[in-house]
C-alpha cells in the first residue's frame, strides 16, 4: 500500500479502490463503475447503493469503503452507515451478489471488511455490532480487496437462506 491509513481521508481511500479496481480491469474479468457520492455532489444526485458497483467473474457485488481519523473500528461509528445502504446489501444478497463494507481506521492502522447483509440483519434485529461480526481484519490492502472480491464469506447465510424458506412456508400455508 502506497500511504499509511494515517496520512489519508474518506476520499483518499475511495481513491485507492477505485485505483485498484482500475489496475484489475486491465488484467483479469473485472468491470466497475464508481457511482456518484450524493454528498460529495452536494445531495444534488438520488442516493446511490455504495461507493463502487462491481461485477467480478461473474459474480456482482457492491463495494461501500468507509474511513475513520477517530474510531478504530466500523463498531464505534456504525451510525455512519445509511440504513438505505443497508437495504441494498440486502436486496443485493436476496438476488445472489455481495454487499462488502471497507473500513480504514486512521487509528488502528488496519482494514475491516463486514458483510452488508450481515451488518443488515443486526440493524434490523436492534443487535449491536462487535468485533465478532468482522469477515477480515488486515493492515494489508490488497488481502481486503482479494477477500471481497473472492465471494468467500457470509456469516449470514444460513440464517438468510433459513429467514428466506421460512418465509416461503409461512406464505404457501397462510
Amino acid at each position: 500500500m502506497a500511504k499509511k491509513l494515517e496520512n489519508m481521508g474518506w476520499r483518499d481511500l475511495e481513491k485507492l479502490v477505485q485505483e485498484k479496481l482500475n489496475e484489475l480491469k486491465k488484467v483479469s474479468k473485472l468491470n466497475f463503475y464508481r457511482l456518484t457520492d450524493s454528498k460529495a455532489a452536494g445531495n444534488l444526485v438520488q442516493q446511490v447503493p455504495a461507493d463502487f458497483s462491481v461485477t467480478f467473474r461473474g459474480h456482482h457485488l457492491f463495494i461501500e469503503a468507509k474511513f475513520s481519523e477517530v474510531a478504530d473500528s466500523l463498531s464505534q461509528c456504525f451510525a455512519n452507515v445509511k440504513t438505505t445502504q443497508l437495504a441494498h446489501a440486502y436486496l443485493e444478497r436476496r438476488a445472489g451478489g455481495s454487499y462488502w463494507i471497507l473500513f480504514g481506521s486512521a487509528v488502528s492502522q488496519h482494514f475491516e471488511v463486514w458483510s452488508g447483509t450481515t451488518l443488515h440483519a443486526l440493524r434490523s434485529n436492534g443487535k449491536r455490532i462487535s468485533h465478532s461480526y468482522r469477515d477480515l481484519v488486515t493492515k494489508d490492502f490488497d488481502e481486503a480487496m482479494r477477500f471481497m472480491l473472492s465471494n468467500k464469506s457470509y456469516k449470514v447465510d444460513e440464517e438468510f437462506d433459513n429467514e428466506s424458506k421460512a418465509k416461503k412456508t409461512v406464505s404457501k400455508s397462510g
